[in-house]
């Protein structure tokens, strides 16, 4: 099933790259760099908004996975999906909330270097906030159907939603080429998938006698509120906090790593200058991508393992899946640093914005190399319910990272940044992996770097050597 389940994650989240990769220079073309720029701020405000997750997603996966090679676990899976349900809606109409409210404050005294009007500003920060709290609940199903290891049906979803949106955006842009507009049309197709992905989850789940047979009708009188709690159990909640405890401490620290720089680059340049870093930033991500897929598919087999004590196999697929990730990852990674003028002169079609762009591509796409191969080792952590971890690495990466990068871009601007970003994420593929392996399958680190990063980081640097030279 774990080969099934990797071969579903590439062909569906595949094929969501695809669609990005050929939206994004149409996107650029019809609203620009700088009204780009604000996509790249309803990104960013979407991963610090995870925090108010509160870790109930990874830890309903994780749960439902365990559940599964447990004696009468099938019997608790709707139990837990319906418990945590009720925080995440809770906590999915407290987003929207605050970016409503908020939006105001951050267009007049934040986007202070955009010639966009405030009111503007405001509007899409205001569609964001609604755009947030969907995709919110849509991360918490998905979440679920993935720890039930419906891999297939959960890219299915995705790529049959992911083929409207942007075939629907492509005819928006055309007709309608406004930034407020492309912020609607993003909140109703979010609405969509919540739909899709929820009802999918529900699906899937073993029937839960104790639930089925509750009539609700007959709290018809009690309002909305009573329903809710009749779906709640405590005891399920008590079973997954201190997990989701761990994975929301960790959320809030490794925010440092992926969005600490995009703050504070929102705040530094100005929105067209930001549009750009968000734009290679993109690019960069893009060949990150197998690394999470694999880690999608591994984490719950891993947690199986774990689960069952079975040390042997769980060391086979660590292995076999962090060398798929540094073998996809790292070749690529040099192609595109080394090549990053010409490759997106082609792609984007435009001179000025490939000369913008390239060398931060080129950056960005080896600190995300190295990220990239951190993710089966902070899998294992997770498989073994070490959610602290996270909060250690993303609590260094705070300390590091907000002065020097602050630094970086008062001189150097947002390449200044895109350095010390990309240390970083080197310092993690060193220093942390000692932590982990002293911890976990103790005794094979060398062994891990000699045959899982040594020859795909050898290939990436030849590459990068070559195309600095006949570039």
């Amino acid at each position: 099933m774990l080969k099934q389940n990797i071969i579903a994650n590439f062909l569906g989240t595949g094929y969501g790259m695809l669609l990005q990769f050929l939206m994004l220079p149409v996107t650029l073309h019809y609203l620009g760099p700088q009204a780009y720029g604000l996509v790249g701020i309803y990104a960013t405000i979407l991963a610090i908004l995870a925090v108010l997750d509160l870790g109930l997603s990874p830890a309903l996966g994780r749960e439902l996975a365990r559940l599964s090679v447990l004696p009468n676990g099938k019997i608790l899976m709707r139990s837990t999906v319906t418990t945590l349900e009720i925080i995440c809606i809770v906590a999915a109409v407290s987003v929207g909330l605050i970016i409503w409210f908020g939006a105001p404050l951050l267009a007049k005294y934040w986007f202070t270097k955009s010639s966009l009007s405030v009111d503007l500003v405001t509007g899409c920060l205001q569609w964001m906030g609604l755009q947030s709290a969907l995709q919110f609940l849509t991360g918490y199903y998905s979440s679920g159907i993935v720890g039930m290891q419906r891999i297939v049906l959960n890219n299915g979803i995705a790529a049959a939603t992911q083929t409207l949106r942007n075939i629907a955006l492509l005819w928006l842009l055309m007709t309608n080429p406004q930034i407020e507009s492309y912020f609607i049309f993003q909140v109703a197709m979010s609405f969509i998938t919540l739909i899709a992905t929820g009802y999918a989850l529900y699906f899937v789940l073993p029937k839960n006698e104790s639930l089925e047979n509750i009539d609700f009708t007959q709290h018809a009188d009690s309002g909305l509120f009573q329903k809710f709690i009749k779906r709640y159990s405590h005891e399920r909640f008590i079973a997954c906090r201190r997990f989701a405890a761990g994975m929301a401490a960790t959320t809030l620290s490794t925010l440092a790593l992926t969005q600490l720089d995009k703050v504070i680059l929102s705040k530094m340049l100005s929105l067209e200058e930001f549009g750009y870093y968000t734009i290679a930033a993109s690019i960069a991500a893009m060949l990150a991508k197998p690394a999470a897929l694999i880690y999608g598919a591994t984490l719950p087999r891993m947690t199986q393992l774990v689960t069952n004590g079975d040390t042997a196999s769980l060391k086979s697929v660590y292995f076999k899946s962090s060398s798929l990730v540094s073998w996809m990852v790292l070749p690529a990674a040099g192609i595109m640093a080394g090549f990053s003028l010409p490759i997106l002169k082609l792609y984007l079609q435009n001179s000025e914005s490939a000369n913008q762009v390239a060398p931060l591509v080129s950056v960005l796409t080896i600190g995300f190399a190295f990220h990239s191969c951190t993710y089966i080792p902070y899998g294992l952590t997770l498989a073994n319910g070490w959610s602290k971890f996270g909060v250690y690495l993303g609590l260094t990466g705070t300390l590091f990272l907000m002065p020097f990068i602050i630094i970086a871009t008062y001189y150097f601007g947002s390449l200044g940044a895109a350095f010390v970003w990309g240390l970083l994420c080197f310092s993690y593929l060193t220093i942390f992996m000692v932590l982990i392996h002293k911890k976990y399958l103790i005794g094979v680190l060398g062994h891990w770097y000699k045959e899982v990063i040594l020859f795909p980081a050898i290939l990436m640097v030849a590459l990068i050597a070559l195309g600095i030279t006949l570039v």
